[in-house]
């Protein structure tokens, strides 16, 4: 088990409380980031920084992004030098926050007269900050350029996750050759199609290659699909994977309909999502969420007869989303904008083929179709088995509100008068 407390409060009368009020914490952190060769020096090496932290309240985070962006923007338009285009933030804390406790914590504070970009990172912060389950967890800041990686749990153990050089909490990256960089991602499904968005994000320009004649052609093409966290026993690597996942994924969605691409409630949802236990791994599955001892807002217990007409025990996955696959696809593809290049109709038998159909050589090739990735790759698969899956369409149910699974998985978007079964 990791060993970490989170940090809860109803209160602040009877909290843990921070060392600092919160407009002093934030002249504090000032002081110390306007002095770091991060925001008093101009770059010239790098189009990335890369910065360990930890995180306890945010003001040092928020300090440094605000300082960060302000001297970023300023070099670039006196042409002084080359800014970072990048902030990446790793912060490790053995004791996280809570989400209410950050609330408390920074309610309580007069911010009239704090910069606005702090205050809009700091809503953007409260908005997605993660339920304090041990593991990786990732925000998003875009409008700022930044990414913050917030690691709970055991630190020594989370800095063993990290690669690469740094200095101190200080990491400076070799420039990348984006400019010259002639990217190719086989394969227009999910993956292939976030992949060529984030590709795009950071100034690739990408040509996208399927077999098919339109995007999501394959297992993307399901009607509709569920997604929710993975619980294990000993919250394995591929357990804190999933949550992170689940997190991304979801900030991705609302990320595209702000952008007025998707649709909530039409395209995708969070309903929750109730996975059925049988009888005979009740007592195991209730042992495992003693031991966890996460938070109700990431997994709930669920007596039978509660939340479906069943006579099973559950876990309700309050966070539990569904998602039209097909139309999460299109919409990646219409934000990458025009330096995404499709070539649909065009299927890869091997990837030597890249450089005659584009007419110049391939730097770097993502391979994401699935099962074929293997033959394109020329890789060996190893010991594989096959995956086959089944969908069938039914009549919509009134009683079922929320995603439901067990040894098959019934989904039933609310605007639709089906079901999905599989």
């Amino acid at each position: 088990m990791n060993r970490y407390q989170v940090i809860r409060t109803a209160g602040f009368a009877s909290a843990p409380k921070a060392d600092l009020e919160p407009v002093e914490a934030l002249r504090q952190s000032d002081d110390t980031w306007s002095l770091h060769p991060l925001c008093s020096q101009e770059w010239t090496t790098s189009d990335q920084a890369v910065v360990i932290d930890s995180m306890g309240t945010g003001a040092s985070f928020l300090s440094l992004l605000r300082l960060w962006h302000e001297k970023s923007v300023n070099l670039r338009t006196q042409n002084r030098a080359i800014a970072p285009e990048r902030l990446q933030v790793y912060a490790l804390d053995l004791h996280p926050w809570s989400l209410d406790s950050l609330k408390a914590y920074w309610t309580r504070a007069d911010l009239s007269n704090t910069p606005r970009l702090t205050c809009e990172a700091l809503q953007h912060l409260l908005d997605h900050w993660p339920e304090p389950t041990p593991g990786l967890h990732c925000i998003q800041f875009k409008p700022w350029a930044c990414i913050l990686w917030l690691w709970f749990g055991d630190v020594e153990l989370g800095v063993k996750q990290l690669r690469g050089k740094r200095d101190g909490s200080f990491v400076q990256t070799p420039p990348s050759a984006k400019a010259s960089a002639r990217v190719a991602v086989i394969g227009a499904g999910i993956a292939g199609s976030c992949t060529a968005k984030a590709l795009c994000e950071q100034g690739f320009d990408v040509h996208l290659f399927d077999a098919a004649h339109a995007p999501a052609a394959g297992a993307s093409g399901n009607w509709v699909g569920a997604f929710h966290p993975h619980i294990t026993r000993d919250d394995t690597p591929l357990s804190q994977l999933t949550r992170l996942g689940c997190e991304f994924s979801l900030q991705a969605l609302e990320s595209l309909t702000r952008q007025g691409l998707l649709v909530k409630g039409l395209d995708w949802d969070t309903p929750g999502h109730l996975q059925t236990i049988p009888p005979e791994e009740v007592e195991r599955t209730r042992g495992t969420l003693a031991q966890l001892q996460f938070p109700d807002r990431v997994v709930q217990w669920t007596e039978p007869f509660t939340r479906l007409e069943t006579p099973l025990h559950g876990l309700f996955f309050p966070q539990g989303a569904w998602v039209k696959p097909g139309r999460w696809v299109e919409a990646n593809l219409q934000s990458c904008g025009p330096r995404l290049k499709v070539h649909f109709g065009s299927p890869i038998h091997g990837l030597e083929e890249l450089s005659a159909l584009l007419g110049h050589n391939v730097d770097v090739v993502v391979v994401a179709c699935a099962q074929h990735s293997f033959d394109v790759a020329r890789l060996d698969p190893g010991k594989s088995n096959s995956v086959k899956g089944q969908i069938t369409r039914m009549q919509k149910r009134d009683d079922l509100s929320h995603i439901a699974s067990g040894e098959s998985y019934a989904i039933a978007p609310p605007q639709e008068d089906w079901v999905l079964l599989g």
